[in-house]
């Protein structure tokens, strides 16, 4: 028997990719061909560049817009805080004068002094003097009134 041999197949696809020689003028319209489409690529690709910084730049300046508004509120609602609690210690302290007034107005002494010097009130034996302004260049001229007795006990 005789054996046949195999006859060899070719892949036509690598001869058709092979580079042909050519002459000086199409080597350099390839070139150009070559460089146009990169300069289109490229072309792409910074316009893709420029709208993504446009993007991220108005992202940020959205984001610092944000916080500076949240940092202006913040910073008024302490001035805020501040301002009452500076009301609150002012009210603090006249509750404090006010019961220690309190505090006094119930002392004896301070019930005297007040009838003395507002109604006029003396003690059996005293003698009153009303002070009373001249009208010349003399600072007091002291006059000695009357006035009713009235008696406060002890």
């Amino acid at each position: 028997m005789i054996q046949r041999k195999k006859a060899k197949t070719y892949d036509l696809k690598k001869f058709l990719n092979v580079e042909r020689p050519t002459s000086d003028l199409e080597k350099v319209s390839a070139q150009k061909n070559e460089a146009k489409e990169f300069g289109k690529k490229v072309q792409k690709k910074r316009k893709k560049l420029k709208l993504s910084a446009v993007l991220v730049m108005g992202f940020l300046l959205y984001v610092i817009i944000i916080l500076g508004t949240q940092q202006l509120r913040l910073y008024r609602f302490e001035q805020g805080i501040a301002s009452i609690n500076k009301e609150i210690e002012a009210a603090e302290r006249q509750q404090e004068e006010l019961l220690n007034q309190m505090e006094l107005m119930k002392q004896d002494e301070y019930i005297e002094r007040i009838a003395r010097e507002k109604l006029g009130l003396v003690k059996p034996g005293e003698i009153p003097y009303i002070a009373v302004p001249s009208d010349q260049d003399q600072d007091v001229k002291v006059i000695d009134k009357d006035p009713a007795i009235v008696d406060v006990e002890d």
